[in-house]
């Protein structure tokens, strides 16, 4: 009977340390899930910042690209308003010497013309 009561005392001792490592082998069993959970969510956000990441990226390039454009267009703008000025420059100088030529033009007939009725006027002729 002693030998019965050791016997049934150690399968109790087994049975309480097979029960122990059966809980414990389950908490790990649950925390590797955990931690699987948890680097599964890691990647997707790891996944979710390199997708941004390339979304920024070409937004950038296009604004960036938009600017250039847009700093391109600006100077063409410039230097074509700068030619305008300077064609209108030079057609005003132009226009200006042309004015001034036929003001001489007209001041010479002008004066012609005096010096004709001068000769032909009957004072002029008595002198």
């Amino acid at each position: 009977e002693n030998q019965y009561n050791e016997i049934s005392d150690t399968l109790e001792k087994l049975t309480e340390q097979f029960e122990g490592q059966a809980n414990k082998k389950q908490e790990y069993v649950e925390k590797i899930e955990t931690i699987n959970r948890i680097q599964t969510a890691q990647q997707d956000i790891i996944n979710w910042l390199s997708a941004q990441s390339v979304l920024f990226e070409e937004r950038f390039k296009m604004s960036s690209q938009k600017c250039t454009d847009l700093m391109t267009e600006q100077s063409n703008a410039l230097k074509n308003q700068r030619r305008t000025e300077e064609r209108v420059h030079d057609d005003l100088e132009l226009k200006h010497s042309n004015t001034q030529s036929c003001l001489r033009k007209i001041d010479n007939s002008l004066k012609a013309i005096k010096v004709r009725k001068l000769k032909k006027t009957p004072e002029n002729c008595m002198n």
